[in-house]
C-alpha cells in the first residue's frame, strides 16, 4: 500500500523546480538589462557560448508579435493543461525535472 501524502508530495516536485528556475530566469534578465545594451552580445565561453540581450515583444522568434492577450491565453490554456498531466500521471524524476524547467520558463517569459 502507497502512503497518500508521499505521492501528493511528490507531485508537488514539478512546482518547487518551477519556483527556483522561475527565480533564476527573474535574476538574469534583471542582470541582463542592468549591464547589457539591446543587441550586445557578450562571450562567457568562446566559441562555444555567448549571451546576445534582444527583446522579444512576441513568441519564439517574434512569433505573434505584440498580440500579448492571444499569447497570455495561450500560456494559461498549456499551463492548466500541464497541471492537469501532472496530477493525473506518474512521472519519473527526469520528467519532473523537466515539467519542472518548462514551467519556471513559461511563468519567467
Amino acid at each position: 500500500m502507497y502512503n497518500k501524502r508521499w505521492v501528493n508530495e511528490m507531485k508537488k516536485k514539478p512546482y518547487h523546480i518551477a519556483f527556483i528556475f522561475f527565480f533564476i530566469d527573474l535574476i538574469s534578465k534583471q542582470v541582463i538589462t542592468k549591464f547589457m545594451k539591446v543587441n550586445e552580445s557578450v562571450d562567457v565561453i568562446s566559441n562555444f557560448f555567448s549571451l546576445n540581450y534582444v527583446q522579444n515583444t512576441g513568441a519564439a522568434w517574434s512569433i505573434l508579435k505584440n498580440e500579448r492577450l492571444l499569447l497570455l491565453i495561450v500560456t494559461v490554456i498549456v499551463l492548466f493543461l500541464i497541471h492537469k498531466y501532472l496530477n493525473k500521471e506518474n512521472l519519473l524524476p527526469s520528467e519532473e525535472y523537466a515539467f519542472g524547467i518548462i514551467i519556471g520558463g513559461i511563468l519567467g517569459n
